[in-house]
C-alpha cells in the first residue's frame, strides 16, 4: 500500500520518525523525498495524489490549518474521493484540533488522535495507523472482489481463490449472508491482506505446533536465533514450552545452532538459572539482560528466528498483558525485509546483553540470618560448564558389572 502524506511544515520531524514504524508493505510519498530539483510543486503534488497512492492521510494541527498547500491536497484527496468512489482521505488530529474538520469540509469523519511526540507516543500512532489502513485495504479488496459489477477473471490462483470466495457467499441464503461475511469472509480476508506481505497471524495453538515442528526438524546447517521474554513460570510449568525447551537440546545435538537471549525482569535472572544451566550444557549460547534493554532495543520482540537451507522465516510470539500465562498469539514472518530487521534487532540487543555463565559465577545466593533453612553447600561453589556428553552412574554401574543401588 502506498500513502500520501499530507503535513505542515510543523509536523515533517513527526512524519520522519513515524514512517519508520511503518511495515514493509507500507510505503509514503512525502515531498522531500519525491520531488526533484526543478519540479514544478502544484503539477507533482495534484499527480501523485490522483495517480500514484492508495490513500490520503491528513495530518491535522493548528499549522496545517493555515498552510494553503494542505488546504489544496485535501481538495485534491476529496476530488479523487468522489471518483473513486469510496473512503480516500484519512485524518489524523492534533488533540484540540476537531473543530477545524468543518472548516475543511471533512465533518463527521472518524479520526485517529495524539496528544504527544515522545517515541512511545509516535510508535503508538504508527501501529494504530497501520492497523486502520490494513482494514481499509483488506475492505477494499472485499468490496472489489464481492461487487458484481467487478467481473473476476479465473487466469491465476490468486484469482481462483478470489472467484471461489465470492462464490461461496454468493451462495449463502440471503437471511444469512451478512453474519456470514461478518464472522467467516471478512476477517479472512483482512487475515489475507498481511499475508501478501509475508505476515501470517497464528492463535496460539498453531503457533506451538508450527514452532515445535520446526525445532523437532532443526539440524546441522540451521541457525536459530530466539529472544525469550517469557517469564520462568510459564519455562518450567507449560507443556509446550517445557516440549519447546526440550526440542532445543535435542536440535544442538543434531547440529543446529542456536543464540538464545532471556530478558527478565530486574533481580530474576537466578529463577532461569536451571534453564540457563542446561542449555549451557548441552552447547547452546545463551545471554541474558533485564528489561532495561528494552529501553536500548525498544522494537525488541519475543521471537525465534530460523534460518535453515533455503528458507529464512521467523515466529514472533505476542505475550498475555501480564505474561504469566501462554501466549495469546502469534505471527509468522516470511518476508525478506522483515526476517533480516529481526536480525539486526537480535545481534544489537545480543552485543548489550551479558554472557548466562558469567550470571551464573557471579550469583552468590545468601543465606539470612536466623533462617531455619541452610542453603545446600553445593549452590556456594562456582559451577563448571561441559560442553559434552559425560557417563552416567548407571552406564558406569554397567560397565563394571556391579549394581546399582541407592541408601
Amino acid at each position: 500500500m502506498h500513502i500520501f502524506l499530507s503535513h505542515s511544515s510543523h509536523d515533517k520531524a513527526l512524519l520522519r520518525e513515524l514512517r519508520g514504524y511503518f511495515p514493509p508493505w507500507l510505503t509514503s510519498w512525502i515531498d522531500e523525498d519525491q520531488l526533484l530539483f526543478g519540479a514544478d510543486l502544484e503539477l507533482s503534488l495534484r499527480r501523485a495524489i490522483d495517480e500514484d497512492v492508495d490513500y490520503v492521510v491528513l495530518f491535522l494541527g493548528r499549522e496545517a490549518l493555515e498552510s494553503d498547500w494542505v488546504k489544496r491536497e485535501v481538495a485534491w484527496a476529496l476530488e479523487r474521493e468522489e471518483q473513486l468512489g469510496r473512503v480516500f482521505l484519512l485524518p489524523v488530529l492534533h488533540i484540540g484540533c476537531r473543530a477545524a474538520l468543518n472548516d475543511l469540509g471533512l465533518a463527521g469523519r472518524v479520526t485517529l488522535e495524539f496528544a504527544g511526540q515522545t517515541q512511545g507516543d509516535v510508535k503508538m500512532l504508527a501501529e494504530r495507523l497501520t492497523n486502520h489502513l490494513g482494514g481499509w485495504l483488506s475492505e477494499t479488496l472485499r468490496l472489489s472482489r464481492s461487487s458484481p459489477r467487478i467481473a473476476i477473471a479465473k487466469d491465476n490462483e490468486q484469482d481462483e481463490l478470489s472467484y471461489q470466495v465470492s462464490t461461496a457467499l454468493a451462495s449463502v441464503p440471503a437471511p444469512y449472508r451478512s453474519q456470514v461475511d461478518a464472522l467467516l469472509t471478512r476477517p479472512f480476508l483482512n487475515d489475507l491482506t498481511p499475508a501478501h506481505f509475508g505476515q501470517i497471524p497464528l492463535v496460539a495453538a498453531q503457533y506451538y505446533q508450527r514452532i515445535l515442528s520446526d525445532m523437532s526438524r532443526a539440524g546441522s546447517g540451521w541457525n536459530i536465533l530466539a529472544v525469550s521474554t517469557l517469564n520462568s513460570a510459564l519455562w518450567s510449568g507449560d507443556l509446550d514450552q517445557t516440549r519447546y525447551a526440550e526440542l532445543n537440546l535435542d536440535a544442538v545435538q543434531r547440529g543446529a545452532s542456536i543464540h538464545r537471549l532471556f530478558i527478565v525482569s530486574q533481580g530474576s535472572e537466578m529463577e532461569f538459572r536451571d534453564v540457563m544451566h542446561n542449555q549451557l550444557a548441552c552447547g547452546i549460547n545463551v545471554k541474558v539482560e533485564s528489561t532495561r534493554l528494552l529501553a536500548h532495543v525498544p522494537d525488541l520482540a519475543d521471537f525465534v528466528l530460523f534460518t535453515a537451507p533455503g528458507t529464512t522465516h521467523a515466529y514472533i510470539a505476542l505475550p498475555t498483558v501480564d505474561g504469566s500465562r501462554r501466549i495469546r498469539s502469534g505471527l509468522l514472518n516470511l518476508s525478506p525485509e522483515g526476517t533480516s530487521r529481526l536480525r539486526s534487532i537480535f545481534w544489537e540487543a545480543w552485543a548489550l546483553a551479558k554472557p548466562a555463565d558469567a550470571v551464573l559465577v557471579n550469583d552468590s545466593i545468601r543465606v539470612k540470618t536466623g533462617s531455619r533453612h541452610a542453603t545446600a553447600p553445593g549452590l556456594r561453589m562456582t559451577p563448571h560448564f561441559l560442553r559434552s556428553p559425560v557417563i552416567t552412574c548407571e552406564e558406569a554401574a554397567n560397565q563394571r558389572g556391579v549394581p546399582l543401588t541407592t541408601n
